[in-house]
């Protein structure tokens, strides 16, 4: 998982997988909530909730590894 920021704004996500499955399909989709509502605090996609909140927690570590 990477992500862009600028002047503390989310301008971009980017999930990088090993695999291809029906759960990551549906679970990118919560990538431009993220960017839409500029917070992690977005809801899960229904029927990838577990791979929705991983990707969650992703964003979250690879923020605090961004430079701000």
């Amino acid at each position: 998982m990477t992500i862009e920021l600028r002047n503390g704004i989310l301008e971009a996500a980017h999930l990088e997988v090993s695999r291809d499955s029906r759960y990551v399909q549906l679970a990118e989709r919560i990538l431009p909530r993220m960017i839409e509502k500029q917070s992690l605090q977005v809801d899960a996609i229904t029927g990838a909730t577990t791979t929705s909140k991983c990707i969650l927690k992703a964003a979250e570590r690879a923020s605090k590894k961004e430079p701000k």
